[in-house]
């Protein structure tokens, strides 16, 4: 399977938006998002039988809308929009996790 077409796979199962209002920052300059999380799981679960591109692709947008949320909350925003990401970006992130 190519990226788009796990991309594709992948993003119609996130909602469009996610509320990231409440973000625990951490020293170590982690986060905890739980309503990201909370939709993640949904995601991995629905994912884990669909292949190994499937598989790097949620981690790979998983890890992209974690780094947004942090950035987009530290700037005052506590929406998330997924349906809002820098291809080029996640090509980036899947290209590391799909090895």
């Amino acid at each position: 399977m190519d990226f788009e077409k796990a991309f594709s796979t992948v993003i119609s199962l996130w909602p469009s938006e996610i509320d990231i209002s409440e973000v625990k920052f951490h020293e170590s300059g982690g986060a905890t998002i739980p309503e990201l999380t909370k939709h993640h799981d949904q995601v991995f679960d629905q994912c884990c039988d669909l292949g190994k591109e499937v598989r790097a692709m949620d981690w790979s947008i998983f890890q992209y809308l974690h780094s947004s949320a942090q950035t987009s909350h530290a700037n005052g925003l506590y929406v998330l929009n997924t349906k809002n990401i820098d291809l080029g970006h996640l090509r980036e992130l899947y290209n590391e996790n799909i090895i």
